[in-house]
């Protein structure tokens, strides 16, 4: 399976961070489909690599490929978008951004200090 931008790679890390997650007892959204679609009045959706719930935390994930987003367009892109979704979900959402370049060589145990899942 392939995701919006037909990278399995993509895939994989998204499995990857979203089993971390799991281990840690959050349901986790995105992984088996596509995304997690958050709607917007009058244009179309974001939408988020993975969404992750405890009850407690809502942790929003993005996984840049190998390009990553570094123009400064993109960057301001990003920043707003992020700013949106975290208004959108409320007060208790937290947003994450992983690239390629950071999960290749990267243990579990520090995606789950990265993204605070040790202090739950």
């Amino acid at each position: 399976m392939t995701d919006h931008n037909g990278s399995k790679r993509h895939q994989r890390y998204k499995q990857r961070v979203a089993n971390v997650c799991r281990q840690y007892g959050f349901q986790v959204f995105g992984d088996q489909d596509n995304e997690v679609e958050i709607s917007r009045e009058q244009t179309y959706p974001f939408y988020i690599d993975l969404l992750a719930t405890n009850g407690t935390r809502i942790l929003a994930i993005e996984i840049d490929g190998p390009k990553n987003h570094s123009s400064h367009y993109a960057k301001k892109k990003d920043a707003n978008r992020l700013d949106y979704i975290k208004q959108k979900l409320g007060p208790r959402c937290e947003t994450y951004r992983f690239g390629f370049w950071q999960l290749a060589g990267t243990s579990d145990e520090l995606i789950a200090e990265e993204l605070k899942l040790k202090l739950v």
